[in-house]
């Protein structure tokens, strides 16, 4: 179909270029050799006068045209018409071709227009469910801000529990406190009252002489300084000589007789009826004990018990001459505590 259309057109167009001129280019160009004619004759007779055709004058038409039709400058006319009618051809041709192209373009470009619709249509079904997951999105941003709200709310409600329990804990700690106070207050109530109320036990060394000979025992006394009876579970006691730099050595103390402390003691009573063995010693120990060579230690130890609890009193003494000029009487002696802390010890 299409190439029949160019064909036609082709046919056509060959067909309306070769007609036969019409008379008016042959009259062009007699008018044109006329003015050749007269601008050569001019040019031959400048005096001449030009003369105008008169009117009513009749032309040589006739002539001129018989002479243009035998003219050999018609063919002149025919070759340029018909290389422009096949120049047209080929133009319509090309046309044809460009026409054809164009249509298989725009074939091509309505195939493309197609996928393009479907794209677009597949484009907004995406965009509609990207809507649509946004909105869900949307949604469940709105419901965790909820629940992230709904979290802070239990948060606060939580601080407050918490900050609420630290105040009773506080409050507890201050209450503790008060009561920790007035139990140690009454606890240094009842301290002071036991302090004063309870039974003390104080030990007494026999005091000796160095001018008299020295006796084979010591007798030594326990008297009860408290307010309380007191009840003595056992009671020993060790006397001993120390040469020199020697350090006491209180093991090996002798129990006392049970008889002698089988009753209590009263407050402000003592008893009198203790008493150690001294070692065997001879005169050259008084000697030294004299001299201060020599010194005489005693140990004892007391476990009683009364109405508040039980106690230990213990002593470490050691026997000490007083310088003649400081008493004035000779060989008065005197007993000074002696050894560590823990040995002198009188509750």
């Amino acid at each position: 179909m299409k190439r029949s259309l160019c064909v036609v057109v082709f046919y056509f167009v060959a067909f309306a270029q070769s007609q036969p001129p019409s008379p008016t280019p042959p009259k062009a160009s007699h008018d044109q050799q006329s003015t050749k004619d007269t601008k050569s004759d001019e040019r031959k007779t400048p005096d001449k006068a030009i003369t105008p055709p008169l009117i009513g004058e009749p032309h040589s038409d006739q002539n001129g045209s018989k002479k243009a039709s035998d003219s050999p400058s018609d063919w002149w006319l025919i070759i340029p018409t018909t290389a422009i009618a096949g120049a047209a051809a080929v133009q319509v041709w090309i046309y044809c071709r460009q026409a054809d192209y164009m249509r298989r373009g725009l074939r091509i470009s309505i195939r493309q227009t197609r996928i393009a619709t479907r794209g677009l249509s597949q484009t907004k079904n995406a965009i509609r469910i990207a809507v649509h997951s946004a909105n869900i999105a949307s949604d469940n941003a709105t419901t965790a801000e909820k629940t992230l709200e709904a979290i802070k709310s239990q948060v606060r409600l939580a601080q407050e529990s918490v900050e609420a329990t630290r105040r009773a804990a506080e409050a507890t700690a201050i209450g503790a406190e008060a009561a920790k106070q007035s139990a140690d207050a009454a606890n240094r109530n009842i301290d002071l009252m036991i302090a004063k109320e309870r039974a003390r036990l104080k030990i007494r060394v026999q005091v000796v002489s160095t001018e008299v000979p020295l006796e084979r025992q010591l007798f030594w006394t326990v008297t009860n300084n408290g307010n309380s009876k007191a009840f003595i579970d056992y009671a020993q006691s060790r006397a001993f000589f120390l040469r020199g730099d020697d350090m006491p050595d209180v093991s090996g103390s002798s129990l006392q007789n049970t008889a002698l402390y089988s009753d209590p003691i009263k407050p402000d009573e003592q008893r009198t009826e203790l008493a150690v063995v001294l070692p065997h010693f001879g005169v050259a120990v008084e000697s030294d004990i004299r001299e201060g060579r020599v010194t005489l230690h005693f140990y004892a130890l007391v476990k009683y018990q009364d109405a508040f609890g039980s106690y230990y009193t213990k002593v470490l003494r050691k026997l000490q001459p007083i310088p003649l000029w400081a008493a004035q009487t000779p060989g008065l002696t005197e007993w000074q505590s002696e050894g560590h802390p823990e040995d002198n010890q009188e509750t």
